[in-house]
């Protein structure tokens, strides 16, 4: 009942601003498309600047200021895996195919717990 609800109050919603809209005046309308053409350059322009600063791949550095020969363990459920660097660890844990975060959400829940 609640997604029935809800779709309902988005249509309503979209059904809104669509009659609003309508009401505008050709320049009210062109300065709210100039402001939303702004807007989505803006956006284009700072999702390019993360992009280049933070390309995909990129390993996670460890923290600063690790003792010598720092291991980082996964010990999630008993496993008994270790890495040198964190982003492995991460890696395993959540990127994997077979990582623990994807394998814990495609399991069921046991009978009495969802």
């Amino acid at each position: 009942m609640n997604i029935f609800i809800e779709k309902v109050q988005i249509l309503h919603g979209f059904y809104f601003f669509s009659y609003q809209w309508r009401q505008l005046t050709a320049e009210q309308k062109l300065g709210w498309e100039e402001k939303a053409a702004k807007l989505t350059q803006e956006l284009k322009e700072a999702q390019a600047l993360e992009d280049a600063q933070n390309p995909p791949g990129t390993p996670i550095p460890n923290p600063p200021n690790l003792p010598p020969n720092w291991i980082f363990e996964c010990l999630w459920d008993k496993c008994d895996y270790q890495f040198e660097d964190l982003s492995d660890c991460v890696d395993h844990v959540c990127a994997e195919p077979n990582g623990h975060v994807i394998s814990y959400f495609n399991t069921p829940p046991p009978k009495g717990q969802g």
